[in-house]
């Protein structure tokens, strides 16, 4: 999470989840299991996260527009 002036939050606590049958990104209160934001309008290719505490980002890789071993256009 990052303050509202862009920089990292110090105490920042919470839970993401990636939702891959709704392509939703979940910010979650980690104690209450409480939705607080929800990102939309992703491919349905999302289904991983990385998240570097060092810099307070989260990063969800776009994978092309197939499953493993079933990709219509592998490479892309």
């Amino acid at each position: 999470m990052r303050n509202s002036n862009g920089t990292a939050a110090q105490t920042a606590h919470g839970c993401i989840a990636v939702e891959k049958i709704g392509c939703q990104i979940l910010f979650l209160n980690a104690e209450t299991g409480e939705i607080k934001t929800v990102l939309n309008g992703f491919p349905k290719t999302v289904h991983e996260l990385l998240v570097r505490p060092e810099t307070s980002r989260a990063y969800v890789p776009i994978f092309g527009d197939g499953i493993h071993g079933n990709n219509p256009n592998p490479g892309h």
